[in-house]
């Protein structure tokens, strides 16, 4: 339905009367009044706060050291704190995976359970910040950094991991807002989308149905995360392999690397990476990559974040 042009433009002065000579839905005379807007008072404050600047005098200018030296002295008690922290969680690792459902941890929130929350989830918002969504971009779809760089660039370094392998998935079905592709003849990929990472911890710490086998016939997931976990384009350099091989081979592999240590396996995603996330956790426990050579199962844990539902009930039981 079109809106007349009379009805878009509001009277806001009388230059724009002038300048849009049309008839305006109202009879209320356009008069100048001064209002009080919060940023003139705001800016009024800034100048002040600028003239007593200059006028500061030299005992300010020590206060203000002492001010700096203090928040300097609490960010090296955070750092302190920090390590403190980690060598905690090294100590309850297997708690913090559930070992024992999270007994005792949830009500209050146990603050080592927290930080792993918060760790996790800024882990899988680098998915966010890391992908190529720029349409007119050759590499729309991609991920915008090396796997070197990843968490560097991102600023993620404090979390002790390096990237060792980024995960791709090609998705067959029509997925408009899921899916981004570049209008650019010379993309990367036409079919491709960087889905995440694998990466493993660098600071001696653990770590962060058809097609999947199952031995109850009766478990059934969401179609459409499936085939997006199984499927795989032969024509596609980055999705020859499907999503659920290239993340059961690197599992396989860095548990193989790293069998003389303590190991567990984290996965974690939010809305269709937590999906994919479950399908990964399920899928490693029920293909008996946790297992290692001597017997002992990896514990895995999923951190799933506004996650859907990825399948029915006899999955959400086997699971």
């Amino acid at each position: 339905m079109a809106t007349p042009l009379h009805k878009m433009i509001l009277p806001y002065n009388r230059y724009r009367q002038e300048a849009f000579p049309f008839k305006y839905p109202t009879r209320t005379p356009i008069r100048a009044i001064k209002l009080p807007f919060p940023w003139l008072k705001r800016r009024e404050d800034r100048e002040l706060t600028c003239i007593k600047g200059r006028v500061s005098s030299k005992n300010d200018s020590y206060m203000v050291s002492e001010l700096e030296r203090e928040k300097e002295k609490e960010d090296n008690e955070e750092i302190i704190i920090g390590k403190e922290g980690r060598s905690k969680l090294a100590d309850s690792w297997l708690e913090i995976h559930g070992a024992d459902n999270w007994e005792g941890m949830l009500d209050p929130l146990d603050p080592l359970l927290r930080s792993e929350l918060i760790r996790y989830g800024e882990m899988a918002q680098a998915c966010y910040d890391a992908f190529d969504s720029e349409t007119f971009s050759k590499y729309c779809g991609s991920c915008k950094f090396t796997p070197a760089k990843f968490f560097e660039c991102l600023g993620l370094m404090q979390h002790g991991y390096e990237v060792t392998s980024y995960l791709y998935a090609s998705g067959n079905i029509n997925l408009p807002d899921l899916f981004q592709r570049s209008v650019c003849p010379e993309a990367w990929s036409q079919t491709a989308n960087w889905i995440g990472y694998v990466a493993v911890s660098n600071d001696k710490m653990p770590i962060s149905l058809k097609k999947i086998p199952c031995p109850d016939p009766r478990v059934r997931v969401e179609s459409g995360f499936l085939d997006l976990y199984t499927n795989k384009n032969k024509s596609c350099q980055f999705c020859k392999n499907s999503a659920r091989e290239q993340i059961l081979a690197e599992a396989k592999r860095l548990i193989q690397q790293y069998k003389d240590e303590n190991l567990s396996i984290t996965i974690t995603g939010h809305s269709l990476g937590s999906a994919l996330a479950i399908l990964s956790a399920y899928d490693i426990a029920e293909t008996g990559i946790d297992v290692m050579d001597s017997g002992k199962i990896v514990p895995t844990c999923v951190f799933s974040f506004s996650g859907p539902r990825v399948g029915n009930i006899r999955f959400k039981e086997a699971a």
